[in-house]
Order: structure tokens, then C-alpha cells, then sequence
């Protein structure tokens, strides 16, 4: 009998909930009157008590959000959202919250739920059915393998969706079937390797969608044929290795397209067909090895193209066939030695060039009328030892040239022509024995020539004086430096010419 009383005695116990409580530091900042929640609670908040003093004269009906950080609630404390019956913004991030695993109450009013970098595993059916105007939620960095239709329903006002950085491996028809009016999509960071075909079909609204940092080893043009609307859409660092004709042809309003870090060596002649609107296109870091002509032709309103990290060799007189709207282009750290010289003759506002890190040695590609907007050429880390006359006389825009880390003797007038705009020179870490005065005199604006592991430079610095006359096998007709004048020597040697006058 008495056995039989302890084991009632302690199934009493278990089950009663005891109050836990949780400290509200209370201010008004610039979104509204604000509580700061300090918490320590391991256990269901069933009966969450929540202390604070108010700012008068501020009650709870005056709350609009509440914030906290690095505390601890390991459950979705629901019964303080009836506490504050106004509030509109709640951010629980860092709380080492694992479950949401009843239904919130009383959040009718709430825009923004941030559960951001926690351990939720799990979300009860219905949790957010009566947030019914919630327009951002925010799961990211958390524990989620699925996205489960019953655990999102009622939200269909949601606009954006964060679920990045979590272990979500597919994206199933119906998944995403309760968000009608989303407009962002953050998937990026899981395990995902399959999309359903149709998996996005009632997303119609959706201008956002980001797939990057998954596994993803294909895409097809059935994925897009209901995002009419979209701007954006990244699938970065994956693992596709090619992607198929017309695949976007129904992205009509693209502008974005983020194709870096994957396994693509080559570009389909239709790839980008429908991509009428794309403005900024980055297929850095993949195996390219060549494009084909025509390749980007309908991208006429193409403002920022990223080729940086592959493997082309080449490009040819159509390559770039109709890009009249580029403004940058970067074909960073490739394999290129040769550039057509019509390459980039449609060019009509192209304002950078990078070719950093490539295999040129002929420039005869920049005597073209395309070169007259560019501010910006970098050509640092080429096989450069010659440069022939008139090589720069279209560039009479360009404030910077990037010509460093080359195999160039000689710096003269004849290459560059009058360059009125042009203020720096970087040559250093060349094989420089001779820069022509007469070169600097067409250079009115020349500021700064950064010129250090060169020849002439070297030499320079062993014969230095307070005022110096500069060696007639480096600077010809030997200009003398006034006190004015100094060299400047930094973690590189820098010439400066802002008060360079001939006596």
C-alpha cells in the first residue's frame, strides 16, 4: 500500500507546470515602444510570467516589438503574445529554441517573426494559422529536414520567407503551396538536390528566389513556368554542369542571375534566349573553357558581366555581339591569349575592363572606338612586354590603368597619346629601364605612378638628393624635381607628380 502511494505521489509532480519568468527592459527606440526580453527557461513557458517596469506612461498595450538574444527559451513562449496584444515585430534569435509546438495565439497583429540561429527541429500543424497578417518569417540557421504544408498554413499574406541554413534535401510539389503572395524565397545553405518539376507553380507573385550553396546538379525550363515575375534568382555554388537551351526562357523580368561556383564548362547558344530584362549575369568560378559566338546576343540590356575563375582562352570577334548597355566586364583569372580586335566593338558604355591574371601579350583588342567610355583597365598579371604605338589613344576617359606585374621595358609618349583624365599609373613590378618625359607632359592630370621593382626605379633610389635629377635613361631631357616635389615611399614606392615642374 505504501509502495502504491510514493508511485502516485511522484506521477503528481510531473505534471504540474510551474511558472517560469522572464524580465522585459522596456524603451522606445525607433521602431516604437520596445521590450528587450532576458529569459532563462527550460521548460514549456506554459505559464511564462513576464516582470518589467514600463515607461510612463507606456502599458502593454503599447508594445510593438520585442527582441531578444542569447537568452534561453527553449519553447515558443505563446502566452506572452496575449500579454501584448499590439505587437507587430518579435525576434528570438540565439534563445536555443528547438520546437514551436503549439499554436500561436493572440498574433493577429505580428508583421515579423525572427527565430533566426536556433535548433528548431520541429513546427506543430497550424502553428502560425492565426498570424494572419504576418508578412516575414524568418527560420534561418535552424534544424528544419522539410518543409511541412500543415506547419505554414494561414500564412497567406507572407511576403518573405527566410528558410536558409537549414538541412531541407527536397523541395516537393505542394511544399510551398500556402504561400500565394510570397515575393522572397531564401532556400539557400541546405542539402537540397531535387526540385520537383511544378514545386514553384503557386508562387506566381515571387520576384526572389535564391538557391545558392546546395546540391543541386540540374535545372530545367519546367522549374520557372510560373515565376513571371521574377528579378532575381540565384543557384550559386552548386553542382550543375550544364544547363539547357531555353531554361529561362520565361523569365521575362530576370535581372539577376548568380550562376558562380559550379561545374558548367560550357554555355548553350540558347541558354540565355528570354532574358530580355537581365542586367547583371555572374558566372564566375566554373570550367568554361570557351563561348561561343552569339552566345549573349540577346542581352541587350546587360549592364554587369562576371567571366572571373574559369578556363577560356579566347574571344572572338562576336563573343560579346550586341552587349551595347555593358558597363563592367570582368574575365578575371582565366587562360586568355587572344582577344579579336572587333571583340568588343558593340560596346557603347563600357565604363571598367579586368583582364587580370590571363595570358595576353598583343593589346591590338583596344584600339577600338569601344575603349573612348572606359574609366577603369586592369590588365596587372598578363604577359605584357611591349607597348606599341597608339595602344591607349581611345581611352581618353580613363582615370586608372592596372599594367603592373608584367614584363614592360619601356613607357613612352607614342603608346599612350594625350590621356586628359588619366591620374594613376600602376607599372610596378616590371622590367622598366626607360619612362619618356614627354609621356608625362601629354599627361596633364597624372597624379601618381605607382612604379616600385623596376629598372629604372631601382636605379632612381640609389642616387637620391633633395633635389634630384632623375636619370636620362629613365626620365628623357632629365627634369629636375623641385623641393616641392617628393617621392613618397610606402608598402609601395609611389613617383608623385602633383607639383612636377622642368627648371
Amino acid at each position: 500500500m505504501r509502495f502504491n502511494f510514493i508511485i502516485s505521489t511522484f506521477c503528481f509532480l510531473t505534471i504540474v507546470k510551474i511558472a517560469q519568468s522572464a524580465t522585459c527592459y522596456y524603451t522606445i527606440d525607433l521602431i516604437g515602444y520596445s521590450c528587450r526580453l532576458m529569459a532563462n527557461t527550460d521548460a514549456e513557458p506554459i505559464n511564462l510570467v513576464i516582470t518589467g517596469n514600463h515607461v510612463f506612461p507606456k502599458d502593454d498595450q503599447d508594445v510593438v516589438n520585442i527582441r531578444s538574444s542569447d537568452s534561453k527559451i527553449e519553447f515558443f513562449p505563446s502566452s506572452m503574445l496575449g500579454k501584448f496584444p499590439n505587437l507587430k515585430y518579435l525576434t528570438l534569435n540565439k534563445v536555443s529554441m528547438t520546437r514551436i509546438n503549439t499554436q500561436l495565439l493572440y498574433c493577429q497583429n505580428l508583421q515579423k517573426i525572427n527565430l533566426f540561429i536556433n535548433g528548431i527541429y520541429n513546427i506543430s500543424s497550424g502553428a502560425f494559422e492565426s498570424c494572419i497578417n504576418l508578412l516575414e518569417l524568418d527560420l534561418g540557421r535552424n534544424s528544419l529536414n522539410s518543409i511541412e504544408t500543415e506547419s505554414f498554413k494561414g500564412l497567406d499574406k507572407l511576403e518573405l520567407l527566410f528558410l536558409d541554413s537549414n538541412d531541407i534535401r527536397e523541395i516537393r510539389v505542394g511544399d510551398l503551396n500556402g504561400f500565394r503572395n510570397l515575393r522572397r524565397l531564401q532556400l539557400s545553405g541546405n542539402k537540397i538536390s531535387n526540385i520537383n518539376s511544378g514545386a514553384f507553380d503557386s508562387l506566381s507573385e515571387l520576384e526572389h528566389l535564391y538557391l545558392g550553396e546546395n546540391e543541386i546538379t540540374s535545372i530545367d525550363s519546367s522549374l520557372f513556368s510560373s515565376l513571371r515575375n521574377l528579378i532575381t534568382f540565384s543557384v550559386a555554388s552548386n553542382q550543375l554542369t550544364k544547363i539547357e537551351a531555353l531554361t529561362f526562357e520565361n523569365l521575362l523580368k530576370l535581372e539577376n542571375l548568380y550562376l558562380t561556383d559550379n561545374k558548367l564548362t560550357s554555355l548553350h547558344d540558347n541558354t540565355f534566349t528570354g532574358l530580355d530584362n537581365l542586367a547583371v549575369l555572374q558566372i564566375v568560378a566554373n570550367d568554361i573553357d570557351s563561348l561561343s559566338s552569339f552566345v549573349f546576343e540577346n542581352l541587350t540590356r546587360l549592364v554587369n558581366l562576371e567571366l572571373t575563375n574559369n578556363k577560356i582562352t579566347r574571344l572572338e570577334s562576336e563573343t560579346f555581339w550586341n552587349l551595347v548597355n555593358l558597363f563592367r566586364l570582368e574575365i578575371n583569372s582565366n587562360l586568355i591569349d587572344f582577344i579579336h580586335p572587333e571583340a568588343f566593338s558593340t560596346f557603347t558604355r563600357l565604363d571598367g575592363l579586368w583582364l587580370e591574371d590571363n595570358k595576353l601579350q598583343n593589346l591590338e583588342f583596344l584600339k577600338t572606338d569601344a575603349m573612348k567610355t572606359v574609366t577603369s583597365l586592369v590588365l596587372e598579371d598578363n604577359l605584357i612586354n611591349d607597348l606599341p604605338m597608339d595602344t591607349f589613344n581611345s581611352f581618353v576617359r580613363a582615370r586608372t590603368f592596372h599594367l603592373d606585374f608584367n614584363q614592360i621595358k619601356e613607357v613612352r609618349s607614342s603608346a599612350f597619346g594625350a590621356l586628359p583624365y588619366l591620374t594613376y599609373l600602376h607599372v610596378e613590378n616590371n622590367q622598366i629601364e626607360v619612362i619618356e618625359n614627354k609621356f608625362i607632359e601629354n599627361i596633364p592630370n597624372l597624379s601618381i605612378i605607382f612604379a616600385s621593382n623596376n629598372t629604372c626605379i631601382n636605379e632612381i633610389l640609389r642616387n637620391i638628393t633633395y633635389e634630384m635629377d632623375l636619370l636620362e635613361d629613365c626620365l628623357s631631357s632629365a627634369p629636375v624635381f623641385t623641393a616641392q616635389s617628393f617621392i613618397t615611399i610606402t608598402s609601395s614606392f609611389v613617383i608623385s607628380l602633383w607639383s612636377f615642374m622642368k627648371l
